[in-house]
C-alpha cells in the first residue's frame, strides 16, 4: 500500500468512527470509546509513572489522534492505525473471546510526546 493509500485508509477509519462508531453486537464504540480503551491499557502499563506523566500521555495521545488529518506525519498516522486496529481487535476479543488477547501496541511515553509536537 502506498503512502497515499495508507494516509485516507487511515482518515476513512477514524471519520467512521467519529460520524458512525464500531458496532458490535448491539453495541456501539464511538471514537471516545475506542481512545478510553486504549488509553485504560496505557494507564494500566505506565501507572508507576505518576500521576503528571500519565495525565499528559492522555492528553498527547486525544491531541494526535483529534487532530490527525491528510498533512499530518506518517509516524502519527501510523500510530493513529495501530491505536484503531488495537482497539477494535480488543474489542472482538471481548465479546468473542475466541482469539488471543491483543498486545497493546508498545509506544512508550517519550515517542507519544514526539509525535505531538511533530
Amino acid at each position: 500500500m502506498n503512502n497515499t493509500n495508507f494516509k485516507l485508509d487511515v482518515l476513512n477509519k477514524l471519520d467512521h468512527l467519529y460520524n458512525y462508531g464500531f458496532r458490535i453486537e448491539d453495541n456501539n464504540y464511538t471514537i471516545n470509546q475506542v481512545i478510553n480503551i486504549y488509553v485504560k491499557m496505557m494507564k494500566s502499563k505506565f501507572s508507576n509513572l505518576g500521576t503528571t506523566y500519565i495525565n499528559t500521555m492522555v492528553i498527547n495521545i486525544e491531541n494526535i489522534i483529534n487532530n490527525l488529518n491528510k498533512d499530518s506525519h506518517y509516524d502519527n498516522l501510523e500510530f493513529v492505525n495501530t491505536i484503531i486496529n488495537y482497539c477494535i481487535k480488543t474489542i472482538h476479543f471481548k465479546y468473542k473471546k475466541n482469539d488471543r488477547e491483543p498486545m497493546l501496541p508498545d509506544y512508550t511515553i517519550d515517542e507519544i510526546r514526539d509525535m505531538v509536537k511533530n
